[in-house]
């Protein structure tokens, strides 16, 4: 913490008791318990519950709010491996089955809620995936097809309103795409163009307010720090990660985005968080984890699931704010 000689000189609000809802990097002097007191971000992962199919690979409905309602579709499942078509709910502590999706598949997309989810692409060699399928809470139902049939690409957005973009055209050996679609509840239709074509990548927000970020650019393995936001037609260059990375999750929102685990030459559990300009280091994950899937509304509560070598596990981060003493010296 920052010692008071450090910050002598400055004035602060004098209080007699600590504010209600703190924002970080606020100071104020406590006349009660006569001290300066500051508010700082905290973050850590915690382990939840475990999904009953080891999965990687998989889709998520990334809008899910905080870590009570998430929602994991697809992937490439546990011996014996091959594409699933299994869906699991989790509560905030435990995961149950769902309905399954109509199209086995790996490597595909996710949007929406627990409620009403949006499943859409993937790919399992030589086949890539143009499906779309939409969940309401119990089953899947067939939606429109993607204009470009796609694996390994980047998802966002809701049920009625999706956001699909980057990824591979071909399943093996892969081939990146800067194209990017929206659909509507029945249809997707192209928008702009990624300005870096890329592919095992993550992204967030919403279909008017996309992120993307990170992927691998070219095969061989080559990872970026690309950032792009989406404003409805176009792509705008954002804030480069702090570290190149492919096969990495991603969520949240075009303002407030989580960057987790991934591969940067070997797999990694290193975490970035995202304010709309710049990512900064925030606190690793638990165990390293890429081809995993990431979900959450903002880059304060989200889960991260499965991953590389059939993963179960989720991993929930929180972020808050926390008042701390400041001493002097």
């Amino acid at each position: 913490m920052t010692a008071y000689k450090d910050i002598k000189g400055t004035q602060v609000p004098v209080v007699s008791s600590n504010p209600d809802n703190p924002v970080k990097g606020q100071v104020w002097y406590n006349t009660t318990d006569q001290v300066l007191r500051g508010a700082l971000f905290t973050a850590a992962w915690a382990t939840g519950g475990n999904m009953s199919l080891g999965r990687r690979e998989l889709g998520a409905a990334n809008q899910a709010p905080g870590h009570s309602a998430g929602l994991v579709f697809g992937g490439y499942k546990t011996p014996p491996t091959g594409p699933t078509n299994a869906t699991e709910e989790y509560d905030g502590s435990s995961w149950t089955n769902g309905g399954s999706l109509t199209t086995s598949r790996q490597r595909l997309a996710g949007a929406g809620t627990q409620t009403a989810g949006l499943a859409f692409g993937g790919g399992y060699p030589p086949t890539a995936h143009s499906e779309t399928e939409e969940y309401d809470g119990s089953s899947w139902t067939n939606g429109g097809n993607l204009g470009t049939a796609r694996g390994r690409l980047g998802g966002s957005g809701i049920q009625t309103a999706g956001l699909a973009f980057g990824g591979s055209t071909v399943a093996e050996p892969p081939s990146k795409t800067n194209a990017t679609e929206e659909y509507d509840g029945s249809s997707w239709t192209a928008g702009g163009n990624l300005a870096t074509p890329r592919f095992m990548l993550g992204g967030g927000g919403t279909q008017t307010a996309g992120i993307a970020f990170g992927g691998n650019t070219n095969p061989p393995p080559g990872g970026t720090n690309a950032t792009e936001e989406y404003g409805g037609t176009s792509w705008t260059t954002g804030g480069t990660l702090g570290t190149a990375r492919y096969l990495l999750s991603g969520s949240g929102a075009q303002d407030a985005a989580l960057a987790a685990g991934g591969n940067d030459g070997s797999e990694s559990s290193a975490c970035e968080l995202y304010d709309g300009s710049s990512w900064t280091a925030t606190t690793s994950m638990n165990a390293t984890a890429s081809y995993a899937a990431g979900s959450g509304t903002n880059n304060s509560l989200n889960l991260n699931m499965g991953g590389n070598a059939y993963k179960t596990a989720t991993e929930e981060f929180t972020r808050g704010v926390s008042v701390k003493t400041i001493t002097g010296t």
